[in-house]
């Protein structure tokens, strides 16, 4: 189902895609850590469903297990937990794995994952960003519309992000 045939599951796919853009770009908007690992686990919970409807099963894998992630990551920093996560992202990956491109979410969710539970402000963001790129390269190649232009947006917010943190560090040691 990676083409863009307008059945109803494609459709409702496309949609899930574009409300998971929403929450993206909000979440990346957000300067304190914790408002943003909440609307990424709203997002990837979102994600989750349309690559469900797109029958992308590492993507959907990666992004039901980058939701509990979010979320377990607003109130532990735990390397357990981290180590945990980087290791079923790889699990997932593997037992999915069909083309070559199956491997970006995975690697995605790895390095966002370290992101989360090892840093924070502009070296998490970093990582996030690191993380778009790989998924924007997945979501041309899977014809995923909703996606492809949410970490357009997601990286373009980011960079606009670390900017705003990078200028209130500066201020504030200046």
């Amino acid at each position: 189902m990676s083409n863009l045939s307008l059945d109803f599951f494609t459709i409702l796919a496309q949609i899930l895609g574009f409300v998971a853009f929403g929450l993206s770009v909000w979440a990346k908007y957000q300067t304190q850590d914790s408002k943003l690992k909440f609307f990424m686990f709203l997002q990837s919970g979102t994600l989750s469903l349309h690559w469900l409807f797109m029958e992308q099963w590492t993507a959907m894998m990666i992004s039901i297990t980058a939701a509990l992630r979010n979320w377990l990551s607003i109130k532990y920093s735990s390397k357990i937990l981290a180590v945990t996560f980087m290791a079923i992202f790889f699990g997932f990956g593997v037992w999915t794995y069909h083309v070559w491109y199956n491997a970006l979410p995975v690697i995605a969710g790895i390095v966002a994952t370290y992101g989360y539970f090892f840093l924070s402000g502009v070296r998490m963001r970093v990582c996030l960003l690191t993380g778009s790129c790989l998924w924007f390269i997945h979501n041309c190649i899977t014809l995923s519309v909703g996606p492809l232009l949410m970490e357009m947006a997601i990286i373009a917010t980011g960079l606009m992000t670390l900017h705003r943190i990078l200028s209130e560090e500066h201020k504030s040691h200046g």
